[in-house]
């Protein structure tokens, strides 16, 4: 993972981070077929290696398909996200697959 746009004093505090798992409507192509339960044990396993002492501060889930831009827990990281610099209640957020996110 690379964190852009951080300065090394921000990253020596305790990083705050949102994680975001979400259900694949495309299940022939996602051969592991992940939980969201198992997505977020794996990113929180993923964070304690990279990141030892990082705070977990949400955890965004959404149970709809991938597709739709309109995903309720999506929308609210967004909305987070837009309150600007010293105001995001997280610096970085992680998820188990990038495609998540699109």
């Amino acid at each position: 993972m690379t964190i852009v746009g951080m300065t090394l004093t921000e990253l020596e505090r305790v990083l705050r981070v949102a994680i975001y798992i979400r259900v694949s409507s495309d299940e022939q192509a996602d051969p592991e077929r992940v939980s969201l339960p198992e997505q977020e044990k794996r990113c929180r396993v993923w964070l304690e290696i990279a990141f030892p002492g990082c705070q977990v501060m949400f955890i965004y889930e959404d149970h709809i398909s991938g597709k739709r831009w309109d995903r309720p827990a999506f929308q609210r990281m967004c909305h987070a996200m837009q309150q600007g610099p010293g105001r995001c209640p997280f610096d970085v957020i992680t998820v188990y697959n990038s495609r998540w996110l699109s």
